[in-house]
């Protein structure tokens, strides 16, 4: 059966709870705004995506797709996905898509960035990193 889910709240907070519960997910999408607040923090997209897909990672299960997204025109192709790929180190992925907006429907070039990326491999939690001796 198909389990889903909608939480409200800063984002950071719930992947941290979702995180301490072992929860593990065959899909995440992230998509956040390119800046928001809350009460203790601030998050600027060009800024924080790779601190944001760090955190995901750990969620992240086996064979699991990570569609990660940004429609932030300062934020450069290039650096999205370097931000992307470097906020994944110790998880074995690979590049399923990249792509933007439809032409159809969007003047080009798009400020929408997505990459799509298969997890191999996903990130080792500290309890399983001590069982198997790695960091």
């Amino acid at each position: 059966a198909l389990k889903s889910d909608f939480a409200a709240g800063d984002v950071f907070d719930w992947l941290g709870r979702l995180r301490k519960r072992g929860e593990q997910f065959d899909l995440l999408v992230v998509d956040p705004p390119g800046f928001s607040t809350t009460h203790h923090t601030r998050f600027s997209a060009e800024r924080d995506y790779a601190r944001l897909i760090s955190c995901v990672a750990p969620l992240l299960a086996p064979n699991a797709l990570l569609l990660a997204m940004c429609n932030v025109e300062q934020l450069r192709r290039e650096k999205f996905e370097a931000q992307v790929e470097a906020a994944l180190q110790g998880v074995a992925f690979s590049r399923v898509a990249q792509f933007g907006a439809s032409a159809i429907d969007f003047a080009q070039p798009s400020r929408l960035k997505c990459l799509a990326v298969e997890i191999v491999r996903p990130l080792l939690g500290m309890a399983q990193s001590k069982a198997l001796g790695t960091r």
